[in-house]
């Protein structure tokens, strides 16, 4: 079998717009990989951008064949017919690829259903173009976006200014339109196993940050033998319990907020409660805080700029951008 560097792949190789590619292992990580064959090493450059959106480039090395570009391999087919549901999430994360592209001053240059990749849990956009005009970009999305959702009327006024000659930025465009109507599905609260855990959850609800009764709560779960749930409540992040009790009783981080940007030192805890558990505000910004259950939860907020805070299922599955 064939081998570059730490990199063992097939001879039989599929034509894409970057060249051959082969399917591969890492030798060292025992992860899969795809090794492309490519005319430069200019393709290197796609390594700028680490978006979950985008295909992450592992590694470029030179031998006589030529320059081999190593790429994670994503598990999924291209693009085709999406339920009109899962449309706007789809767009979502395509727009997010392209913005996070287009900020390290590359663009797509090929993008079309062939070029999205459908993961199920990730949307990632591929055999981007080395030579490529984010205006371009504009023009294939408002087109993609067109064929994904035919019938959504609203979407496609939205993007009829991206068909122009001098399309204005996507995010401008685009981006308060997709946010719309991707709201959480409403879930009961979590009412607990029996009368003191209701009456300890009561409590927690009116003073998330109150030490000793966050103690007194994790050491009445570990009698029963719930230790994962009293890891949780003494501030691990690991998987315990369901996201309506996470929601409770999360210390996990703000990702983002009106005040600090990506960088907020507030923690879930140390928000004031409402009557909503997946809701909080900030005394320091006075803005609601949410938290994000979901996958597409996460995306409607990040989009809309509100402040919120992911859960561990949706950290673990999807990764923190």
């Amino acid at each position: 079998m064939p081998r570059i560097g730490r990199y063992e792949f097939e001879q039989a190789a599929t034509p894409t717009s970057w060249g051959p590619r082969h399917r591969g292992l890492d030798l060292a990580t025992h992860d899969p990989v795809d090794v492309y064959l490519v005319p430069n090493a200019r393709y290197g450059v796609f390594a700028r951008t680490r978006a979950p959106q985008v295909l992450r480039v592992l590694d470029l090395l030179e031998d006589a064949e030529g320059w081999w570009l190593v790429t994670e391999h994503v598990a999924g087919q291209p693009l085709e017919d999406v339920a009109p549901a899962r449309a706007q999430v789809v767009l979502a994360e395509v727009l997010r690829g392209l913005l996070q592209l287009h900020a390290v001053g590359l663009a797509h240059g090929n993008l079309d259903r062939r070029t999205v990749i459908d993961g199920g849990a990730r949307i990632v956009l591929v055999e981007m173009a080395l030579v490529a005009d984010p205006r371009d970009d504009a023009r294939a999305f408002a087109q993609l976006a067109r064929s994904l959702a035919p019938d959504d009327r609203a979407l496609a006024a939205a993007v009829l200014p991206l068909f122009s000659d001098d399309p204005p930025p996507l995010d401008r465009v685009v981006l308060p339109l997709l946010a719309d109507g991707v709201e959480p599905e409403p879930r009961a609260p979590f009412a607990g196993d029996d009368a003191t855990e209701a009456g300890l959850l009561a409590g927690l609800r009116a003073a998330p940050g109150d030490l000793a009764l966050r103690t007194v709560y994790s050491d009445w779960l570990l009698e029963r033998g719930d230790v994962a749930r009293a890891r949780f409540v003494r501030g691990g992040m690991e998987l315990a319990g369901t996201p309506m009790w996470r929601a409770v009783i999360s210390a996990h981080p703000v990702e983002r907020c009106a005040k600090f940007g990506p960088g907020c030192p507030k923690r879930w805890v140390e928000l004031e409660p409402t009557d909503d558990d997946r809701m909080r505000t900030c005394d320091e910004c006075g803005k609601p805080v949410y938290y994000c259950t979901t996958v597409e939860e996460r995306t409607a907020r990040e989009l809309r700029d509100d402040a919120f805070v992911v859960d561990v299922i949706e950290a673990s599955a999807y990764g923190r951008r």
